[in-house]
C-alpha cells in the first residue's frame, strides 16, 4: 500500500534485516511505504506496530534479495529512517568468523570496523556541505549494553561475544584465505561482512544510534578444518538460526521501545558540521541541496523561505545584466561613427575608414572615433 508523502509514519523504532532477515514476524499493520528520496528508493521500507508502537523495517538487499552489498542503495535507506524520525535503528548481519572461538551460529555484539570497501559513497557531507563525524566508536555503549541484555534474557543458551571487531569489505567475492588471514593475524579482527560498516557511518552523521549483531554463518576460508565459505552454506545456517534472530530483533525493539535511552548519536552533529547559516548571512549552500538534505543538516542550513529564493533570483538577474553590460562595454567595437561628421548616425569598419581616407589618416580617424567611443560609455 502506497502512502503519500504528508502520511508519512512516525517511527521512533528503526531495523534493518540482512541475509536471510527479509521479513519481521510480529509486525502488525505492515504496510509498504513508497517514498522518494535525494538518493533514489530504499532498498524496500515497510512499517508495521510492535505492540502499538510503530517501526519502520527496511530489507537490506531489497525483495528477493536482488542487491549485493555494494548495490545497497544505504544513502537512501538511512535518509528514509530519518525522515520517517528513527532515533534508534538495530541491525543484524550475517558475516564470517575470523577466530575459533567466533564458531558458526554464534552471536557477536559489535563495537569496531575496519573499512576495506572500495566503491561506497558513505557520507552526506559534499556539495558545499563540509564536516566530519567523530567515529572513534562507531556503536555507542548504550545501545551494545541494551543487546547484550536482551541476549541474555532471550537466548541464554546461545554463545555471544561481546565486543567484537568487524571488517567491511567490498564484496560480492568472499575472502582469498591470504586476505583472511590478514584479516584474522594481523588486523585481528572477530569477524567479516560486507555491509554493517557503511550504514553505521550514515547512522551516525544522520544523528541515528545504530547498534548491530553479527550472525555467525562460516568461518571465512582460514580455517584448514572447515570449508571454505560458500553462498549456500550461509544461507543454511542463516535458515537454521532465523527464529533466533527473530527473537533477538523483537527483545531489542521492545527494550528501546519501553525504555529509550539517551546516545552521543543524536547530538553527533553538534560538533561536526563545519558549514552553517550565521545570523546575518546565508552559508553558500545550493536551495536544491538544503532541501535535499533536510531531514540530516536541516538545523543547520534550512531551506530558504519563497521570499528568500525570490530575492536571490532578483539579485541574480540584476547581476547578470550589469555583468553582460560591462562585458559589452569591454568588448572592443567593431564599427565606429566619423568623428568628423558627428550629426551621421551612420557607422563604418575600420578597413572602411582606411579606404576613404587613407591607411594613415584612416588609422588615425579609427583610434579617434575608439576614443570617443571609449568616452561616451564611461560617462
Amino acid at each position: 500500500m502506497a502512502m503519500a508523502k504528508k502520511e508519512l509514519p512516525k517511527c521512533d523504532v528503526g531495523f534493518i534485516g540482512g541475509t536471510g532477515v527479509y521479513q519481521m514476524e510480529g509486525l502488525e499493520d505492515m504496510q509498504t511505504i513508497k517514498l522518494r528520496t535525494p538518493f533514489g528508493a530504499p532498498s524496500l521500507l515497510n512499517v508495521g506496530k510492535l505492540d502499538g508502537h510503530n517501526v519502520a523495517f527496511i530489507a537490506r538487499h531489497g525483495e528477493g534479495h536482488r542487491l549485493l552489498p555494494t548495490e545497497v542503495p544505504y544513502k537512501a535507506n538511512v535518509w528514509a529512517l530519518k525522515k520517517l524520525g528513527v532515533k534508534y535503528c538495530f541491525a543484524v548481519s550475517a558475516c564470517g568468523g575470523l577466530k575459533e572461538e567466533t564458531a558458526p551460529g554464534n552471536l557477536v555484539i559489535i563495537d569496531q570496523f575496519i573499512d576495506r570497501t572500495q566503491k561506497r559513497d558513505a557520507t552526506y557531507f559534499g556539495r558545499g556541505m563540509i564536516g566530519h563525524i567523530q567515529f572513534a566508536d562507531p556503536i555507542c555503549q548504550p545501545f551494545r549494553d541494551l543487546i547484550a541484555k536482551c541476549i541474555k534474557q532471550s537466548l541464554p543458551d546461545t554463545k555471544t561475544h561481546n565486543p567484537g571487531t568487524y571488517v567491511c569489505m567490498e564484496g560480492p567475492a568472499f575472502s582469498t584465505k591470504a586476505e583472511s588471514l590478514m584479516h584474522k593475524n594481523c588486523f585481528g579482527a572477530d569477524i567479516i561482512g560486507m555491509t554493517a560498516l557503511t550504514e553505521a557511518k550514515l547512522a551516525r552523521e544522520a544523528e541515528i544510534a545504530y547498534g548491530v549483531v553479527g550472525l555467525v554463518t562460516d568461518y571465512d576460508a582460514w580455517h584448514p578444518g572447515h570449508d571454505n565459505v560458500d553462498a549456500l552454506s550461509v544461507l543454511e545456517v542463516l535458515k537454521a538460526n532465523a527464529a533466533m534472530a527473530q527473537t533477538l530483533v523483537k527483545e531489542v525493539l521492545r527494550a528501546i521501545i519501553k525504555e529509550p535511552f539517551t546516545s552521543p548519536a543524536h547530538t553527533a552533529l553538534d560538533v561536526a558540521v563545519m558549514t552553517r547559516d550565521a545570523e546575518d548571512k546565508k552559508a553558500p549552500v545550493s536551495q536544491k541541496i538544503r532541501q535535499d538534505l533536510e531531514p540530516i543538516f536541516g538545523r543547520f542550513v534550512p531551506p530558504k523561505s519563497k521570499e528568500e529564493v525570490a530575492e536571490e533570483k532578483k539579485e541574480a538577474k540584476k547581476l547578470e545584466k550589469e555583468t553582460e553590460k560591462e562585458k559589452k562595454k569591454a568588448e572592443p567595437p567593431t564599427k565606429l561613427r566619423d568623428p568628423s561628421d558627428p550629426k551621421s548616425k551612420k557607422i563604418y569598419t575600420k578597413d572602411e575608414f582606411i579606404e576613404y581616407y587613407g591607411k594613415k589618416a584612416g588609422s588615425k580617424t579609427w583610434s579617434e572615433a575608439l576614443q570617443n567611443y571609449k568616452a561616451a560609455q564611461n560617462e
